[in-house]
């Protein structure tokens, strides 16, 4: 049976036809235009933070780096630049390494992705505190040491010894000190200890080691640390492993490192194991040593196994806070681009920071 077709419809068809190019260009005139390039841009929403060099924080550096970055088209730092330095050496590498670890979406052209330059500045910036807020919690502190509180008898004399937000005072520092130690505040009573120490001229006197003592019974981790290096001098090994491992326990980080790296040689697995427990703890509190021991873990597949990232993550964290020898690991890592981009000029350049160090002899011996 054959189709009729009206005429209408044949009309409405040609009509149709006759403007086709013209619906065609208005199609893709409301069609989203494609931007000819894009520039890569890093995605910090994954991505953790710079670390703060500890020397720096303490010195209170801050200031502002400009950083170049070569991403390639699967979003990946290819290479690096320092553009204009914040002023602190430390800083500089500190931004421009931990922003290499972050992911970036990649520059674009003509809609497809390729390898570019991008530049950016990273800020180091300390925030004041309020001198008023300061005065405040001063003035709060000082009424309840008075009123016979001793931990802010305690937190008072450190304020006074080591004049922070008062004028040092030494004397009141101590006469704060002795007052809360006297309470039987063991935590005083370890910088009683640490104060007697410093007055001999030598940190384990007869006097200083009462008031250690005294704090160690209680529990505290630091004076443990030290009633444990006080045992080991007069060789009662066993008892000093105790109250080694009894500090450790308790999370005082110099205790973690240096019987984490003790057991980390020892040839019981169990003890390895331990041992780099250990050091991982000290590590998160920033225990430099104890940072560059797990980095040789990871170079060398001891305990774990190999991780060249990892090993090279944990040299750069140690070398920014100062740590020569993680600075001659690290410069063989980007000599030789083992666990990161190949770097020669940065790595002459930590070389170059590891030979001007005063321990960079004792350092380079024990490589």
């Amino acid at each position: 049976m054959a189709c009729k077709i009206s005429g209408q419809f044949i009309h409405h068809a040609i009509m149709i036809r006759a403007l086709a190019p013209f619906l065609l260009i208005a199609v893709q005139a409301l069609q989203p235009a494609v931007a000819a390039t894009t520039k890569p841009v890093v995605q910090f929403e994954g991505c953790a933070l710079p670390l703060w060099p500890l020397p720096s924080l303490r010195a209170e550096h801050s200031g502002v780096v400009t950083l170049s970055y070569l991403i390639g088209a699967d979003g990946r730092v290819r290479e690096s630049r320092i553009k204009k330095s914040s002023g602190h050496a430390a800083l500089d590498l500190a931004a421009q390494e931990g922003i290499e670890r972050c992911s970036f979406t990649p520059g674009t052209e003509n809609g497809k992705p390729v390898t570019a330059w991008m530049d950016m500045q990273y800020v180091w910036t300390l925030e004041p505190d309020d001198p008023a807020v300061i005065a405040k919690k001063t003035q709060e502190m000082l009424a309840a040491a008075e009123r016979g509180d001793a931990e802010s008898q305690y937190q008072l004399a450190w304020s006074y010894l080591e004049g922070r937000n008062v004028e040092k005072d030494e004397v009141q520092g101590r006469q704060w000190l002795l007052k809360a130690a006297e309470q039987g505040l063991a935590s005083a009573q370890a910088g009683m200890g640490m104060l007697e120490g410093k007055l001999a001229g030598a940190p384990r006197t007869e006097a200083a080691m009462v008031w250690y003592r005294k704090a160690a019974e209680q529990g505290d981790a630091s004076a443990l640390f030290v009633v444990a290096t006080s045992l080991m001098e007069a060789e009662k090994i066993e008892e000093a492993m105790d109250k080694l491992d009894e500090s450790a326990d308790k999370g005082f980080p110099i205790a973690q490192e240096i019987l984490g790296g003790m057991l980390i040689d020892s040839e019981d697995e169990d003890q390895q194991l331990y041992g780099f427990t250990l050091l991982q703890k000290a590590a998160d509190q920033s225990m430099t040593g104890a940072i560059v021991k797990l980095a040789k873990c990871y170079a060398s597949g001891k305990v774990v196994a190999r991780d060249d990232v990892k090993a090279a993550k944990l040299y750069s964290e140690a070398a920014a806070n100062g740590n020569v020898e993680a600075k001659i690991a690290l410069a063989g890592f980007y000599e030789s681009g083992r666990g990161v981009n190949k770097n020669p000029e940065r790595a002459k350049r930590l070389m170059q920071e590891a030979n001007e160090a005063p321990t960079a002899g004792a350092a380079a011996a024990g490589q």
